[in-house]
């Protein structure tokens, strides 16, 4: 195991004890549910932001909007999340950058439309109601933004629905003496609304986190609670969390390979949910 080990108390922590446990949201304690509008017709772009080369600086960005209603136009993008003074948070790049940057990007962009992403939170709305029930779902919004010259090439609505096995595992973890956290890129108002369906305290969600913001959202509950911190997470923006933590577990569907990068930096991997009571 290459990943660094934290030191508590004096102990090297090889298996959490009490202390807390930091879930991911999307991938991990929940299902997403996303609709893409497509702004620039640019195949460098169809993938996540990771995989996009190097040479073209991108970002993946939240949009803090809990009611797309100011989409509903056919104004750009960029100009409607000016004059509403929209805030624009970096949730992942390919290269190292700064949230300022990708704000500025994202608003110097003149040409995407807002309605498309406005259509796209619609459908994703209608989705969640008719297929899951749920009434009312809140709705996040996405941008993979081109930081150099800034320009938006696609958007994503997504919502999010927990897991049949959310609510049980973070009882089953609450019950054994953890403090459960949400620690997500997510949109504050999509996770309050999974928190209060799964059985977290509206106290312990942490939205917004970028790679970096994750890492030093698990250091500071350490330093809080002088206790251990797992951390558990499926996905490249976990990656530094799981090197903070003093265990990092990786959900993987069964059947499925784990990325060799994330798990060479994590204590375990669980091919489900439920099965991550095992790997604490």
């Amino acid at each position: 195991m290459s990943r660094e080990r934290h030191t508590v108390a004096g102990e090297s922590r090889t298996r959490a004890g009490r202390g807390v446990v930091a879930f991911d949201n999307s991938g991990t304690l929940s299902d997403p549910v996303v609709e893409s509008a497509r702004f620039l017709d640019d195949g460098d772009f169809e993938g996540p932001v990771p995989t996009v080369r190097v040479d073209r600086p991108a970002a993946l960005v939240n949009v803090a909007l809990e009611d797309p209603a100011i989409l509903d136009t056919d104004a750009p993008l960029g100009t409607v999340l000016a004059d509403g003074d929209v805030s624009v948070r970096l949730a992942l790049s390919n290269v190292e950058t700064t949230e300022a940057a990708a704000r500025r990007a994202t608003l110097a962009d003149g040409v995407a439309p807002a309605r498309p992403l406005f259509g796209a939170a619609e459908r994703i709305r209608e989705r969640v109601t008719e297929d899951h029930g749920h009434e009312d779902p809140p709705v996040g919004v996405q941008l993979v933004v081109e930081l150099d010259p800034g320009s938006i090439h696609r958007g994503f609505a997504y919502g999010s629905v927990p897991r049949a096995d959310a609510r049980s595992t973070v009882e089953a973890a609450r019950e054994q003496g953890f403090d459960v956290h949400l620690v997500s890129g997510d949109a504050a108002h999509v996770l309050e609304s999974v928190a209060a369906r799964v059985g977290v305290p509206t106290g312990n969600v942490h939205a917004y986190q970028s790679p970096d913001g994750k890492a030093e959202t698990v250091s500071a509950l350490r330093d809080r609670d002088g206790g251990p911190v797992v951390m558990v997470g499926d996905y490249v923006n976990d990656r530094l969390a799981f090197e903070r933590a003093d265990r990092a577990v990786l959900v993987c569907p069964d059947g499925e390979e784990p990325d060799p990068t994330l798990a060479r930096r994590v204590d375990a991997v669980a091919g489900s949910l439920s099965e991550v009571l095992a790997r604490l």
